[in-house]
């Protein structure tokens, strides 16, 4: 299959920055660089999306914005969302993201990833992982994290969380030209933003970056670029146009695999050994290219008009030598009405159509392997906002179509031959919310929030594999679509939000509940989705920030707990029924699995004058189990995945407006430790986290 790409933007070298300090949608901006400041109190980053901006008074919102996301070297989005304490990145998997606490075969399903509007959240992590690295951080207008939310707005998958990124080409109507580069311990970047307004009622922007990043272990990298462009056309007062597009191209190797005790003995120097020829590396290669369009019509009636279209296309690779490659494509349209009525009334309608295809062809053993996915997603959605005196509430419901439809090959052993299945699934769901808060200051309020909402099942999930005898006596194998029922969330949260004369308070308490959580029984070469866990998991999120004159303080902390059990008796015994042995009623009571349960965030910034600043960040993370019965977890030597404590060191220099010098230490007392860990016994698969590293990096803006 034959890839054409589109590639829009400019290559130079060039300079980048990142500086961040993680605040939720209730803190403050800190005055740390030359853009105009905010005092210590309430703010709020205004939404490019309707959608959060109807959620942002009953609901956690965590924004990162473009100012905060400097000074500290990350280089993805994955080194972004990791600092947040309620969110875990690579706990669970090769680039996973996992919010409140999905867990091992949890995480990967229960998130949507949302790119300028465009949902980019796999169809599935077998047998290529993919991760969401698919923006340069230079090139992030800002982030907005939706914990445990956002059913009705968004579909499947929100019970985990919303990730909404927003590139700087959606906010084409600001262009600016900038440079910017960074040297770092793994490699270096570089980024180009040029901008600029034809006339009073057109501009347009173009964005070009590169990354060089050594990973971990001996000859393992990531190496990017990414190209970007964007025009907004004011057609009138009242009608706006933007078009934007993108192209990525990324090469990469990494070690998928490797024990604890290969770590120990070879450290980073650590190679594969050699087979037919080649070390067994894992290919991340990318290629990924994106057109979208935005419409916006605001009547004079209080009426706003938005509609999203999109279209992607691209391909990713897991083993190259089997030509594992992926190809993908996506398109659709999302359809927002918002109507401002009588004295503070809200609705919004919204209407989504998105279609994602994959399709996966290979040899292995010299047999066909077929894995094509086609998912078509139709929902429609009304959220209303009533505002009286110091109340306000929300109400939303979404009904939702998702028709899931495969290909896949087997080669039945049994009578020496390869047959195709296919099948379709229609799944039917229907999410709702309701929430109540109460504003009992300029500042302060606090609210409660009661949502249901739904996860259809994966790639994987929505076939099951089950044998049979034919008319020869001899077993064959079967796809089918699974009988397994999407799993129904009730979410429950309770917020307070304030700004005090010395500090300002973030506090979200939560409780999420499922009792047909899916998982996948494996029996004597059957693969069966099965509701067949029940599930509750509860935490809360507190972040304070405090300023005493040039010292600005810091603190975020999470807590999240959970227990798993079968859902009922009958389903024990049935699995029970199924497996040769044991792991059948035995769950570990201490919590989920793959799911660290505190985490904390302490950062300290002085600014030693309007033009030098530098800050300090402690970072904590418990333990979390490795397994989720009971029985593996005795005498078995799993605790490679222990707590871990991180202290990192950033330094800002700006002597002009348009100029700024950074620089750090990440890790600075190097301390090993480890991100993830998979399977059991004494030598179980690990992720290394990173060692001591060094930065320096300059931005100028014109």
């Amino acid at each position: 299959m034959r890839y054409s790409n589109i590639s829009i933007g400019i290559v130079s070298i060039v300079f980048s920055s990142n500086i961040f300090a993680l605040q939720t949608e209730n803190s403050t901006i800190l005055n740390v660089d030359k853009t105009p400041s905010t005092e210590l109190g309430t703010i709020y980053v205004h939404p490019e999306y309707l959608e959060i901006e109807h959620l942002r008074n009953t609901k956690e919102i965590i924004v990162i914005s473009k100012e905060q996301i400097q000074e500290k070297g990350h280089r993805t989005i994955s080194d972004i969302l990791a600092e947040v304490p309620s969110v875990s990145v690579g706990a669970t998997g090769h680039g996973q993201i996992d919010i409140r606490g999905q867990g091992a075969d949890q995480a990967s399903r229960n998130i949507q990833v949302i790119v300028d509007g465009v949902p980019i959240t796999a169809l599935t992590n077998h047998p290529n992982q993919l991760n969401y690295d698919v923006i340069p951080v230079e090139q992030i207008e800002r982030i907005e994290i939706i914990p445990g939310g956002g059913s009705v707005l968004y579909g499947s998958g929100a019970s985990g969380g919303i990730v909404n990124i927003t590139s700087s080409v959606k906010s084409v109507d600001n262009p600016v030209y900038s440079l910017s580069g960074e040297s770092n311990s793994k490699g270096y970047r570089l980024n180009v933003n040029l901008g600029t307004r034809l006339n009073d009622n057109l501009a347009v922007t173009f964005n070009a970056s590169k990354l060089n990043r050594d990973l971990h272990f001996v000859d393992t990298f990531r190496h990017s670029e990414y190209y970007s462009g964007g025009l907004s056309w004011d057609i009138n007062d009242t009608q706006n146009l933007t078009v934007r597009a993108s192209h990525l191209n990324e090469d990469s190797l990494y070690l998928e695999n490797i024990s604890y005790d290969k770590v120990k003995k070879y450290g980073t120097n650590y190679r594969p050994k050699i087979k037919n020829g080649k070390r067994a590396y894992l290919y991340g290669d990318r290629r990924q290219d994106h057109i979208s369009l935005t419409y916006r019509y605001n009547t004079v009636n209080n009426i706003s008009v938005i509609s999203d279209a999109f279209y992607q296309k691209g391909f990713y690779v897991g083993v190259k030598e089997l030509d594992k490659t992926v190809y993908t494509n996506a398109f659709g349209i999302r359809n927002k009405v918002k109507w401002h009525y009588m004295n503070g009334g809200e609705l919004l309608i919204g209407i989504d159509g998105t279609v994602q295809k994959s399709q996966l062809e290979y040899y292995s053993y010299k047999k066909p392997k077929i894995f094509n996915y086609d998912k078509r997603v139709f929902a429609g959605y009304i959220a209303n906002q009533l505002k009286w005196g110091n109340w306000e509430t929300s109400q939303g419901i979404r009904r939702e179509l998702t028709k899931w439809g495969f290909e896949k090959a087997r080669y039945q052993y049994s009578i020496k031959e390869n047959q195709i299945f296919n099948d379709t699934k229609n799944l039917w769901n229907t999410a709702f919310d309701l929430s109540l808060a109460y504003h009992y200051s300029d500042s302060g309020r606090v609210y409660a929030r009661y949502e249901r909402g739904y996860t259809v099942p994966d790639g994987i999930q929505v076939t099951d594999i089950v044998s049979s005898m034919n008319k020869d006596k001899k077993k064959i194998y079967h796809y089918r679509g699974t009988k397994a029922e999407p799993e129904k969330f009730n979410m429950y949260e309770i917020g307070l939000k304030d700004s005090f004369k010395f500090t300002t308070v973030n506090l979200v308490g939560w409780y999420s509940q499922t009792n047909n959580q899916m998982s996948r029984l494996i029996y004597r070469g059957n693969y069966e989705t099965i509701n067949a866990l029940k599930t509750k998991r509860w935490g809360m999120d507190l972040s304070m920030i405090q300023q005493f004159g040039n010292l600005t303080l810091e603190e975020s902390y999470s807590y999240l707990k959970g227990r798993t059990d079968y859902a009922s008796d009958e389903i024990r015994k049935y699995i029970a029924s199924k497996r040769y042995k044991g792991k059948t009623s035995n769950f570990l009571r201490s919590g989920l699995q793959k799911v660290p349960r505190h985490k904390v965030a302490l950062r300290a910034t002085y600014d030693f004058t309007d033009n030098l600043s530098a800050s300090v960040r402690y970072t904590y993370q418990s333990k979390y189990e490795n397994t989720m019965y009971q029985e593996d977890q005795e005498g078995k030597g799993n605790d490679q995945v222990k707590s871990f404590e991180i202290v990192d060191l950033s330094m800002k220099y700006q002597p002009r407006d348009w100029i700024q010098v950074y620089g750090g230490i990440t890790n600075v007392f190097d301390k090993k430790y480890f991100n993830y860990s998979s399977g059991t016994g004494f030598s179980p698969t690990i992720v290394p986290g990173a060692e001591r590293g060094y930065f320096l990096g300059l931005k100028a803006v014109f």
